[in-house]
């Protein structure tokens, strides 16, 4: 017993000096990680403050620049108004598709045909450039369609606030009948209460699980909710938008009928005349547009070499042309051509950039005075036609909701030109597209064919120096006819269905089931 009471000392003296060690290393290193800690969260919070200042800096910046641009611009670069209504079709085309030696020249056109439509909510307040006034909305977001519920008052910031809007002697509440004004006549017409129409706010509210395409160049999709959400929360100097062309087609989730948009707007009279339309599987060529602001599309040409028009229903839109001869590298350029992707030739310089940076230089040098670039503030329940060859950019000055057609008109047609860039871009739909087209416009057929015996004659290398390809060539060559005279009339028809073709109403789709695109 004696001999073992030194050994049990032993141990527990070792123990004790190797407990005393661990807890030293366990207190040092606990030590160490709090002082990283310090370090990191000082880091962070330092990048935190940096992130914070610059997300207000854009806010600020944006405040300033909108400030400037929601003002109209002078008379000698802006574009005056036209009434739809009363526009011919002759008047039209001799003034704004083949005016100044066939460049023709933009418009911006107002009418009752577009405050008819159920797109168009007529909310006056809203038409004066409130992205969402009027709307009976609750503040979860949910819509009360037809209900009059507590009205919000216009005199407000966003429509709260004000103390007299639950009663019924509050001068501001508005009545069960919303006026807007009609632009045909000059007075104000009623329109029912509970009137949906097209806004950020209201789209989304109604198909909040439906996905839609940011872009035709990439797949990526976003739910209406949570681009509604990015739209309330972001401080991005340049966001992203909803620019989709297959709003309209078959099989949309969270759409119901999938047709339901479509339906909600008409196509206006003047631009019912669409060559492409004689083809079905045609390049894309309509879009929905829902924007938050300070988003946009940079220096750009319309694809394909088409005319273009947008009808705006929420918000405001600052836009500015350019003649189709404006070098682009004095605009924003460089330029990158995407003449086959549905979004045309376009810079890398952003539409924010080009308003803060580009644009007050441009006005210093006198582009206004010598009419070198228009102007337009768009505003609700406007239209803006836009020429083909014409640049332009856009920008947003509130949140957006609008819908815009690509089409080639046959009074700013030009066969040489538009062949050629099919050919470049979109072969294997310029073969099928001029079959069709030879059965039912003789004459548009020849002056194509003749563009086509043009390039038909050059060598690889003069039309390698026009952008198209031996490949191309060699596509378009199979699908064509040596002669115009070879081509029968009996071969299959396909029309597009979503709009009325000139000279063929008697035609039907075809069982046909090719994918082109």
């Amino acid at each position: 017993m004696i001999g073992f009471l030194p050994s049990l000392l032993v141990d527990v003296g070792a123990f004790g000096v190797g407990s005393l060690v661990v807890y030293r290393l366990v207190r040092l290193s606990f030590t160490t990680y709090k002082s990283l800690k310090r370090k990191v969260g000082a880091v962070m919070n330092g990048c935190g403050d940096a992130v914070m200042k610059g997300c207000d800096d854009v806010v600020m910046k944006w405040a300033s620049v909108r400030e400037k641009l929601l003002l109209d611009p002078p008379p000698d670069c802006v574009i005056p108004k036209e009434n739809l209504d009363s526009m011919t079709a002759f008047r039209f085309a001799s003034e704004f598709e083949r005016c100044d030696g066939g460049i023709g020249r933009p418009a911006l056109l107002y009418g009752q045909q577009i405050l008819s439509w159920q797109a168009y909510r007529g909310d006056r307040e809203r038409s004066e450039g409130e992205p969402d006034g009027g709307f009976n909305e609750d503040l979860d977001g949910s819509s009360r369609r037809g209900s009059r519920g507590p009205s919000r008052c216009p005199k407000s910031p966003g429509g709260f606030g004000c103390t007299c809007q639950a009663t019924r002697e509050c001068k501001h509440r508005r009545s069960n009948t919303r006026r807007s004004l009609d632009h045909s006549v000059g007075r104000p017409v009623r329109r029912p209460a509970g009137r949906l129409g097209w806004s950020v706010r209201s789209i989304c509210s109604r198909f909040p699980s439906a996905e839609f395409r940011l872009s035709d160049t990439h797949d990526q999709t976003i739910t209406l909710r949570d681009f509604k959400r990015y739209c309330d929360t972001n401080k991005d100097r340049s966001p992203i938008a909803i620019y989709d062309s297959a709003f309209a087609d078959a099989g949309r989730p969270g759409l119901g009928d999938e047709r339901v948009l479509a339906h909600e707007y008409k196509l206006p009279q003047l631009f019912n005349d669409d060559l492409y339309n004689y083809y079905h599987l045609r390049p894309p060529w309509r879009w929905i547009l829902l924007a938050p602001q300070r988003s946009g599309t940079g220096v750009h040409l319309d694809p394909l070499l088409t005319s273009a028009w947008l009808a705006l229903f929420s918000g405001r839109k600052r836009w500015v042309f350019f003649p189709p001869n404006t070098d682009p590298g004095q605009i924003g350029g460089p330029i990158t051509a995407n003449g086959g992707s549905g979004e045309g030739n376009r810079s890398a310089v952003e539409s924010i950039d080009f308003f803060t940076n580009v644009y007050p230089k441009l006005i210093r040098d006198g582009w206004r005075e010598s009419g070198r670039m228009l102007e337009v503030l768009q505003r609700p329940g406007e239209i803006v036609y836009v020429p083909p060859q014409w640049w332009h950019v856009v920008l947003n000055l509130d949140d957006t909701a609008a819908i815009t057609h690509n089409y080639l008109s046959r009074n700013a047609f030009s066969p040489q030109k538009v062949w050629s860039e099919l050919v470049m871009h979109q072969n294997t739909f310029a073969g099928r597209w001029f079959r069709q087209v030879s059965i039912y416009e003789k004459a548009i057929a020849k002056q194509i064919f003749d563009a086509h015996l043009k390039l038909r004659r050059m060598t690889p290398l003069d039309r390698k120096a026009k952008g198209i390809t031996q490949d191309n060539w060699n596509q378009i060559e199979a699908q064509m006819p040596q002669s115009l005279p070879a081509l029968s009339n009996s071969l299959p028809v396909h029309v597009g269905d979503s709009m009325p073709v000139t000279g063929a109403a008697d035609m039907s789709l075809s069982d046909e089931s090719d994918e082109l695109l």
